[in-house]
């Protein structure tokens, strides 16, 4: 069930958040965005708006062989959206900023929900503050289990990206008022956040991404092009299961038509190499290029 209380109402607040957190300094600074590149290519969230409820499911083979089945599940309230994700960017950012600073970092962490809806390009009206509630909702609900297999050997372990998460609210002459929110990271989430040289920058112009499938290609040309690369391709069978999408195949090849006439992606151009306007899925070719290098994420 998702945690979210006032302090003063809820007297399991300090078994749940037994160390106060500092309060984070704002990301508004930042010139790019972190994310971890372990996982940016992978469909571990909702490209919807909708409320998705039905798993995700991804396989993935390791080059040194291990094969790994994820599974992405969500609650009622459904599948953290890769819009939620910004919110987990974003304390990623700040979090590597202070360890670039030799500044302490830990999983509890608390921000002002205004820093981070300014940061993310969004309003801060009643309704910003409601999606953002939403979204803490959907991320703590979020369970990605995951069943390795390697060799003779197997082993199943679930995660979330959030263990708990409250609002803390003072009086003022309006009424109670949200002056910020606390998050307890998931050790998962953290250890991901944290591990040095484990992460891989963003232009922040991807913040201003509003198509779930055009910030998915865009993570997918950041890790599989990046800086020192000019082009990657993949076969169209291939990137619709790295989207995650619900929609058939022939869907998303509308959608990346659609994307290279709007010249949407950041830094990026794509390409469709098909030998026929009907071949398979396996058979057409979706090439991602470098646009301007200087725009280009870096390790």
């Amino acid at each position: 069930m998702s945690y979210v209380a006032d302090r003063e109402n809820d007297m399991t607040t300090q078994a749940r958040l037994p160390v106060q957190p500092d309060l984070l300094a704002s990301a508004m600074h930042l010139p790019t965005i972190k994310n971890d590149i372990d996982i940016i290519s992978m469909p571990f969230y909702s490209i919807e708006k909708s409320t998705r409820t039905k798993p995700i499911v991804f396989n993935y083979k390791y080059s040194g062989g291990t094969h790994v089945q994820f599974i992405i599940k969500g609650t009622s309230d459904g599948i953290a959206t890769i819009y939620d994700k910004d919110i987990i960017l974003y304390l990623h950012s700040v979090l590597v900023d202070r360890m670039n600073r030799n500044e302490p970092v830990s999983p509890l962490v608390e921000f002002t929900a205004h820093d981070f809806l300014k940061w993310a390009n969004r309003g801060t009206g009643k309704t910003d503050y409601l999606r953002l509630e939403a979204a803490l909702k959907r991320l703590h609900g979020t369970v990605i289990s995951g069943n390795f297999t390697a060799r003779d050997e197997s082993m199943e372990s679930g995660v979330h990206y959030i263990e708990s998460f409250e609002f803390k609210r003072v009086n003022t002459k309006r009424g109670r008022v949200l002056s910020s929110i606390v998050v307890q990271l998931s050790t998962w989430t953290f250890a991901k956040l944290t591990e040095a040289g484990r992460y891989i920058s963003m232009d922040k112009r991807y913040l201003e991404i509003q198509g779930g499938i055009e910030r998915r290609l865009y993570e997918i040309a950041t890790k599989h092009v990046g800086r020192e690369k000019h082009r990657f391709e993949i076969n169209l069978q291939s990137l619709h299961e790295w989207i995650g999408s619900q929609a058939p195949v022939r869907k998303l090849k509308a959608n990346i038509k659609r994307i290279i006439e709007d010249d949407s992606l950041p830094g990026y151009k794509l390409r469709i190499d098909s030998p026929s306007a009907r071949a398979a899925a396996v058979r057409t070719k979706i090439i991602f290029l470098r646009d301007n290098p200087r725009l280009v994420a870096a390790r």
